[in-house]
């Protein structure tokens, strides 16, 4: 049951993200990301340098329960760097909606699975 949860929910998130991006007529970014400020492309990488960190000094730490959550705070930080200096571009609306896409899984994985 719930395997069903996660995936509607991942299935929906998609589906939510393609209609914001034809409903605010938002330009799609390629696959990559490019920082605009340095100090961003630091605290991104402290972030997934501290993650993989946690996960090699406690080894008993479940990567699927923490990679949500890290996938989760990275778009955090992208929707601020995106609403400080591209407001106009509208892309932070789709990293603050993609943080919370990848909350509501992590959320259901520890309310049902754990």
């Amino acid at each position: 049951m719930g395997f069903i949860v996660l995936i509607a929910i991942i299935v929906l998130g998609f589906y939510t993200r393609t209609v914001l991006v034809k409903k605010l007529n938002i330009i799609k970014n390629s696959w990559g990301y490019k920082h605009k400020r340095k100090s961003f492309a630091a605290l991104f990488y402290i972030i997934i340098l501290g993650s993989t960190l946690y996960i090699v000094m406690y080894q008993d730490t479940n990567f699927f329960l923490l990679f949500p959550f890290v996938g989760s705070i990275v778009n955090i930080t992208f929707s601020i760097e995106q609403y400080l200096f591209k407001k106009e571009e509208k892309g932070h609306i789709l990293y603050l909606f993609d943080a919370t896409v990848w909350l509501l899984p992590g959320i259901t994985v520890y309310l049902l699975f754990y």
